[in-house]
């Protein structure tokens, strides 16, 4: 890329841009973090944008006693060699990519908790946008601290905000007072997963105003070993055959955890059902077991 590409139309500003949204993972070989580290000799892209500009320079002036020998036969500049680097974690690398391009693109930072967020939310941040008509109704939702406010009232008495974004990118700010916020204030940092359930009611001091009231506040991580216990997959006793099994089998071995594993084969048309667990294996949500599931069109839930 750098040998081709026109360096007086494209400036390190454009290359440092496509470098952290992910353009070129897939000709680089390398982790995006690389094109930022620092050597003797400059970072890494400056290092590649040097090389691009005299190999082009050289073919351009097309010197043979700096670019190729009497045979005819090419003499290669050294490439800049691939320095050593710490690579970002996966949160600080899609947060990057977002910078530069406005979304997450190769993959979401909320994706390893995706079941439990299909499984255990009932409402998005966007239906929480609009309380009309919602007063008493239960919520859970999930999803990334994205701005906190620790503030104080004119009162002095300490208050706080924060924001949250799910899946679908819906935003919503949350105000806590109080001994609410004394509870929860511990979850105030950005870039936290949080799963929070809670009710839509009267704000104190004004009945006919509702606001979301958070009753608990939990990391997503902590989910699947502090609320969770069994996995359910129902499989029609139509679709049994040795594909299913083996490759049941397979996603359960590849999914281990802390959950137990029940099976309930169904036969419909004679509206019998027989529940089975396993005695040899407990699974986590991770590894490929949810995706397997689906893929299969397989009925699962988890509780």
């Amino acid at each position: 890329f750098m040998e081709r590409v026109n360096l007086q139309a494209v400036n390190k500003k454009t290359l440092e841009g496509l470098a952290v949204a992910g353009a070129f993972d897939g000709i680089s070989g390398w982790h995006r973090s690389k094109f930022f580290a620092e050597t003797e000799q400059g970072n890494f892209l400056e290092q590649l944008m040097r090389y691009g500009a005299r190999l082009q320079a050289e073919k351009g002036a097309a010197q043979q006693s700096l670019f190729g020998a009497a045979d005819g036969t090419e003499v290669a500049i050294q490439k800049p060699l691939i320095p050593v680097a710490e690579e970002w974690s996966e949160l600080e690398t899609l947060s990057r990519e977002r910078e530069a391009i406005g979304i997450f693109m190769s993959a979401h930072p909320l994706d390893k908790y995706r079941v439990v967020i299909k499984q255990l939310c009932n409402t998005t941040l966007e239906d929480l946008s609009d309380l009309t008509g919602k007063a008493g109704k239960d919520f859970t939702i999930a999803g990334m601290v994205t701005g906190v406010q620790n503030l104080v009232s004119k009162n002095g008495k300490p208050y706080g905000r924060l924001k949250l974004e799910d899946y679908d990118g819906n935003s919503l700010e949350f105000t806590l007072f109080d001994k609410e916020y004394e509870k929860w204030r511990i979850y105030f940092y950005t870039d936290y997963f949080l799963f929070i359930r809670g009710r839509v009611q009267a704000r104190y001091g004004n009945e006919n105003t509702l606001e979301a009231r958070i009753g608990s506040v939990m990391q997503l991580s902590d989910v699947e070993k502090n609320l969770l216990r069994e996995v359910c997959v129902t499989v029609p006793v139509e679709a049994v055959d040795a594909n299913l099994t083996r490759g049941l089998n397979e996603a359960v071995k590849a999914s281990t955890g802390e959950l137990r594993l029940s099976v309930r084969v169904v036969d419909r048309s004679g509206g019998v059902a027989l529940k089975m667990y396993s005695r040899s294996r407990r699974v986590g949500l991770g590894g490929g077991l949810a995706e397997f599931l689906e893929d299969n069109e397989l009925k699962y839930s988890i509780h």
